[in-house]
C-alpha cells in the first residue's frame, strides 16, 4: 500500500510573549493570529502551566511512537 494516512498534519502556535511589560497569549493557526492580553500574574501563570502541560504531553506522545 504505502502513500499517505489521509490525515493532514496541522501546525497551531501558541506563545506567550512580552510587549512593554505586559503578556500576550498569541495563538497562530494557518493565516490567522489572535493575541489577548493577560492582565493578571494569575492569568499568565495559568496559560504558562497549560502550554508546558501540552508541550509534555506532545513529548510523550511523539516518544511512544
Amino acid at each position: 500500500m504505502g502513500g499517505t494516512t489521509g490525515v493532514e498534519p496541522i501546525s497551531i502556535i501558541l506563545e506567550i510573549i512580552t510587549v512593554k511589560n505586559q503578556f500576550i497569549l498569541n495563538i497562530k493557526y494557518k493565516n490567522q493570529k489572535w493575541g489577548a492580553l493577560l492582565e493578571s500574574n494569575q492569568q499568565v501563570s495559568f496559560w504558562r502551566s497549560q502550554l508546558l502541560t501540552g508541550a509534555s504531553a506532545l513529548k510523550t506522545l511523539i516518544n511512544q511512537t
